[in-house]
């Protein structure tokens, strides 16, 4: 309950996904759709986290445009330690607002929009959100690949 007051304040939409996790996305909240985080040595990290992909039907030739919304979901765990699991996920709307609520146009919309994002770029998006969260840079310790 705690996280989800938290994150209510932040101004961020929630959604529940088919396996009733409530996930946080983000909609007109992050400055031009972007969070990032520092690697210290004046190295910096920026992705987008709200976009669009216009999409063209073969039959008809009718061009739409579907919007993509990263989000993330946090679950508390107690064992083998107290902690919280942060997952990333994908969310798709046709006007920027309003999540899809079928489940399987979901996934296929997902597959496609996210097939050439490799680990750095799942990386930077989960620790940028987690950095905008936190109202401050993240410094990691470690090397930037």
């Amino acid at each position: 309950m705690a996280w989800l007051n938290f994150v209510r304040q932040k101004g961020l939409p929630l959604q529940e996904m088919a396996n009733q996790v409530q996930t946080l996305f983000f909609k007109d909240t992050a400055q031009n759709d972007t969070v990032g985080y520092d690697w210290g040595e004046a190295l910096r990290s920026n992705r987008q986290v709200v976009g669009h992909k216009t999409i063209t039907n073969l039959r008809t030739g009718v061009q739409t445009r579907r919007h993509w919304h990263f989000g993330i979901d946090a679950r508390p765990f107690t064992r083998p330690k107290i902690l919280f699991m942060v997952k990333s996920h994908v969310l798709f709307s046709d006007d920027g607002r309003t999540i899809w609520d079928d489940d399987k146009k979901l996934l296929a919309a997902r597959a496609g929009q996210c097939k050439n994002w490799w680990n750095p770029a799942w990386r930077d998006r989960l620790l940028g959100t987690m950095a905008w969260l936190a109202e401050r840079s993240v410094m990691l310790t470690a090397r930037r690949p």
